[in-house]
């Protein structure tokens, strides 16, 4: 009897810390693809492409603020993200 529940209790945590270690990773990987498209949207404030190429010269004022509003945007979507992984899957069927 011990032996089983020391063999269930070893499985218990190995599988507690494969499951810590890939939500960790997943939560590396989302912060990543966060980090790449801010970085996308402030190189194409530099640049003046897409949709920051309609403001020109004079109006760097608004192009910032626009570069402003995507980064909020992407904050958000990355704070979702965080709240989503941190939930557990019965959370998840309940909504």
């Amino acid at each position: 009897m011990s032996w089983v529940s020391t063999g269930l209790t070893a499985f218990i945590s190995i599988t507690a810390g494969l499951a810590a270690y890939f939500k960790f990773r997943e939560r590396g990987y989302n912060l990543q693809l966060t980090a790449d498209e801010i970085e996308k949207h402030y190189n194409a404030t530099q640049f003046r492409l897409n949709e920051y190429s309609e403001h020109g010269d004079g109006k760097e004022a608004s192009r910032l603020r626009l570069f402003a509003q995507n980064v909020e945007r992407l904050r958000d979507e990355q704070r979702k993200r965080e709240l989503q992984l941190e939930q557990s899957p019965g959370q998840k069927e309940e909504r």
